[in-house]
């Protein structure tokens, strides 16, 4: 067991050196080792034992404080703030007599927590977040185990017991019982990783309530009060998968610059909310010496401006021409985002329709939000509109998951693919008035 604190030491030391490029709270789940301290209530209360002298039965019985390890093994969902959980830990410990002119350690007893626990974050999880608590609470086992035969031997000073050894009414045998733990913990994500594995640290204090007493089965009685197994631990929890996706949207490279032909045919972003997925593609022929881009309507040429629909774009909106941010009210809440970077052509593909803020369409990185897009589509239709803000009034389910978006694309223009981003830069904040 020695050699379980020296690693989990030996990583707390060695993580610094090999921190790099890794999210903070960007994982799934986890699996961990820890190790740390356990204290055990008294079994009786200063209560009497049915079974033994009185001058004994005044005293206080309890399992002796030492050393806990274990593992543990976690999934999150949705967006992170719920998640499940299995634990273990073990501990070998001997009974603990004191009062009554009595302090004496006896026998030895292994000592089992096996149990499930539901875990809630107390901050909503972000991508970049290095501290995050959390509380958990479950329901499971405690065993405790006699070591060796079963039988526990009494200290030779203790002269009331005659052979040093008492079985009990079940000879010592193993006690299983029912136990509910709860705790409070914390994770310390700080972007270590080894090998490529992202790296954290937990803190936790769990209090694992055994409703029975493995003092009943060795000292033959029923009397005994609940057990509080309360371990004190620090482990090191390797995190696997992702909770946020981070995959860029791609951008279309600038092609090079062939020598000018007559004319060729060329390909033509089109922005029209009213398309599947509110971005489409004509094709359209393109004519270097005038610059100009022409569609064939009714077998006639003509310029692609004369036949794509008019919707608005980030240019025609005030908050555009203004410098000020992009604001999406809800239910009396706003969110901010502000333009990053400058205008960039992205492919049609890589984008998806989300809505239209005060008829400007708003877009999302297409793979980020391919989860919500079926219910968004049935979200617009219904509403027979566009209008994202009152879409996310109506759907509480579709505004969480919009929370989580961190960047949105505006067009500048009805064609060509030109989009300006912008980015979230306050969550949530209450509107005057």
């Amino acid at each position: 067991m020695n050699l379980l604190f020296r690693a989990v030491a030996a990583a707390a030391l060695i993580l610094p050196m090999v921190a790099g490029p890794v999210a903070a709270q960007n994982y799934r789940g986890a699996w961990g080792v820890y190790g740390g301290g356990i204290w055990f209530s008294d079994f009786n209360n200063n209560g009497d034992f049915d079974d033994l002298p009185a001058g004994f039965g005044t005293a206080d019985l309890s399992l002796s404080s030492g050393w806990i390890a274990g593992t543990q093994l976690e999934y999150w969902f949705g967006n992170g703030r719920f998640g499940i959980r299995a634990n273990g830990s073990y501990t070998e410990r001997p009974f603990d007599v004191d009062g009554n002119g009595f302090d004496e350690e006896f026998g030895d007893v292994n000592t089992w927590l096996i149990d499930g626990d539901v875990m809630i974050r107390l901050l909503r999880p972000e991508r970049d977040r290095v501290f995050a608590p959390f509380l958990s609470l479950g329901a499971g086992v405690a065993i405790y185990n006699p070591a060796g035969n079963g039988a526990i031997v009494i200290p030779e000073s203790n002269a009331f017991w005659d052979d040093g050894v008492f079985n009990g009414d079940d000879g010592g045998n193993s006690e299983t019982v029912f136990a509910t733990p709860f705790g409070l913990g914390l994770d310390i994500l700080p972007r270590w990783n080894l090998g490529g594995v992202g790296l954290g640290v937990r803190l936790e204090v769990v209090d694992h309530i055994a409703w029975d007493s493995p003092a009943d089965p060795i000292f033959g009685d029923d009397d005994f009060d609940p057990v509080h197994n309360v371990r004190f631990t620090a482990g090191v929890h390797a995190l696997f998968g992702r909770l946020f996706r981070e995959r860029p949207v791609a951008v279309a490279p600038p092609p090079p610059a062939p020598p000018a032909p007559a004319e060729e045919m060329i390909t033509v972003c089109v922005i029209d909310p009213t398309l599947e997925g509110g971005i489409g593609e004509v094709s359209a022929i393109y004519v270097p010496s005038t610059g100009d881009t022409l569609v064939i309507v009714n077998g006639q040429r003509v310029p692609i401006e004369q036949t794509a629909r008019r919707f608005r774009t980030a240019r025609d909106a005030d908050w555009y021409v203004r410098g000020e941010p992009l604001t999406i009210g809800v239910n009396g809440e706003e969110a901010e985002f502000v333009t990053y970077g400058g205008e960039r052509v992205v492919m049609p593909q890589d984008l998806a329709l989300l809505g239209t803020i005060n008829g400007v369409p708003v877009y999302a990185d297409a793979d980020e939000v391919q989860d919500i897009m079926e219910e968004l589509e049935e979200a617009r239709e219904a509403r027979r509109d566009n209008d994202l803000e009152k879409i996310l009034e109506e759907r509480d389910d579709l505004r969480e998951d919009f929370e989580d978006i961190e960047v949105l694309y505006i067009p500048t223009a009805t064609t060509g693919c030109v989009f300006q981003p912008v980015r979230r830069v306050e969550e949530v904040r209450k509107v005057r008035g």
